[in-house]
Parts: C-alpha cells; sequence; structure tokens
C-alpha cells in the first residue's frame, strides 16, 4: 500500500523543470488597416504587409526594458536561495531547495504571488527528482519516506508568512521596477496602438453622420480619467482630432466644442479652437 502510495506521489508532482526561453529581440509592432465601415469597436483587422508603427522604436525599448527589469527580479529570488526556475505559459515558478519554502510564481504582467509546496518526491540526500541516478532510487522502494518531501503542508502559517515577508522585502525594490516598466510598456501600446484604432474605427463609421461620429470622438476624449496616464490618453485623442478631424470637410466647429464642453465631465476642456471652423 506504501508502496503504491509512492508511485502515486511520484507522477502527480510537478512537471519537469523547462529553461526558460531566451528573450530574444522585441516583436515589431504594425499598424492596423484602416477598419471597414460599420466596424465595431475594438475589432481586429489584418495589419498591411510591411507596415510599421511610428513609434516602433519606443515599442522595442519599453519591451526591452521589462525584460531587463524582470531579468532583475529572477536575480534577487535567486539570492534569495531559489535555485529552480519552471516555465509555465505566462508565468515562471521558483522552487527552494528548502521544499517547505513557497513557491514564488512570477507573471509575465507583472503579478507575484506564493504557494505552498506540494509533497515533492526526490532521490535519497537530495532536493529535486531529477537530480542522482537511477539507482539512487532503488533505496525507496525499502524506505519510501526517505524519497517524500511533505513540502509546506505542515509549516505553519506564521512560519510561512515570515519567509514570504523576507523574500518580499529583499525583492521589492526589483519588483516594483518590473511592475514600473510593464506599466509603461502597456500605456505605451494603448497610446499608440489601440487608441488610434478605435478613433479609426469611430471615425471610419459610414453608418453615422458627421456630427454623430464627433460626438462619439469627444465622448471618447470625456471618459479618459483625470490622471497622468488618463492625461496622456486625452493627448493621443486631441492629436487626432487635429490632425485627422480638423483636417476633414466636416470639423468641429467653435459653437460645438462649445456646447459640448459645458456638459463635460473632465476637469479641462477640449480646445481645439485654433483649427475649429466658425458656423455659418
Amino acid at each position: 500500500m506504501v508502496l503504491l502510495l509512492f508511485v502515486g506521489l511520484l507522477y502527480a508532482g510537478d512537471p519537469d523543470p523547462v529553461a526558460p526561453p531566451s528573450p530574444g529581440p522585441a516583436p515589431v509592432a504594425t499598424v492596423p488597416a484602416a477598419p471597414p465601415p460599420g466596424a465595431a469597436l475594438g475589432d481586429s483587422v489584418p495589419p498591411p504587409v510591411g507596415a510599421r508603427v511610428a513609434g516602433e522604436e519606443i515599442d522595442v525599448q519599453q519591451g526591452q526594458e521589462v525584460l531587463r527589469k524582470r531579468a532583475e527580479v529572477y536575480a534577487a529570488l535567486v539570492k534569495e536561495g531559489y535555485v529552480r526556475r519552471i516555465r509555465k505559459n505566462d508565468r515562471t515558478v521558483f522552487l527552494s531547495n528548502q521544499p517547505w519554502k513557497p513557491r514564488v510564481i512570477v507573471h509575465d504582467d507583472g503579478w507575484v504571488y506564493f504557494k505552498r509546496q506540494p509533497p515533492r518526491i526526490h532521490a535519497p540526500g537530495k532536493s529535486f527528482a531529477d537530480q542522482g541516478s537511477p539507482a539512487a532510487y532503488l533505496l525507496c522502494i525499502v524506505s519510501p519516506l526517505s524519497c517524500l518531501s511533505v513540502g509546506g503542508w505542515l509549516v505553519s502559517p506564521r512560519k510561512m508568512g515570515g519567509v514570504t515577508s523576507d523574500v518580499m522585502d529583499a525583492a521589492q525594490d526589483k519588483l516594483r521596477g518590473m511592475n514600473d516598466a510593464v506599466a509603461r510598456r502597456e500605456l505605451g501600446h494603448r497610446l499608440n496602438e489601440d487608441i488610434p484604432r478605435d478613433l479609426d474605427t469611430i471615425w471610419g463609421r459610414a453608418d453615422l453622420l458627421p456630427a454623430d461620429r464627433r460626438l462619439l470622438l469627444y465622448e471618447y476624449w470625456d471618459t479618459r480619467t483625470d490622471t497622468p496616464e488618463g492625461d496622456a490618453a486625452k493627448g493621443a485623442v486631441e492629436a487626432f482630432l487635429r490632425g485627422v478631424v480638423q483636417q476633414s470637410d466636416t470639423p468641429f466647429t467653435a459653437e460645438e466644442l462649445a456646447a459640448l464642453n459645458a456638459r463635460r465631465s473632465s476637469i479641462q476642456s477640449l480646445d481645439l479652437l485654433p483649427r475649429a471652423v466658425e458656423a455659418p
């Protein structure tokens, strides 16, 4: 019975460790094709072949910064005694030689959390199952408990919390740097890709009158939050309005902007007056 339990745990353990993929060059962003008339907001459209965004260099730099900051977090965890990395989809799991210490899961998007170690099967005197010769496992038949670590199941919450706090304190600066880099990268994607695509979709809707399209564009601008990130988004919208809408045959008029600004929810009003057209 003990032997059957041992064999079951052997096959139910953590997957074999996989070396994390090398970062490689950051992907090259592309300019989305103009959406078809009436396309729903956020519809995905295949990019034209060979097209490149103007802010491609910024995107590459931001992607490389995330990789550098993530590598610094990895190095901080290694310094704290975490010696094994297992790559699982969009996250990296760190394991300690001491099987009672919690696993550290680092997500590519910046999230980090801890989990108790499950029971671990290993050769006698070793930390992981892939260490030692196959002959070393013969002792497991005679004494199964010598090849089994119960992991963190028997560790008290107080002791586990102390280890977690120590690791977080040691790596907090690196974690903050990684989170900041991820936030800058995501904001760059938002400003350079998502917002222009949304605005192109609204302005290209053939099922709406120009006045209705301008209203939707204004509401898109007005619903950005009054935060540094929201201000950056509003700046991207204003650039589109000045460079596309105000250069078209149906721009915002001064009277139209005044009426829209009178019922705005934003702190600041939308100022396109230098290029607005006076109503006849």
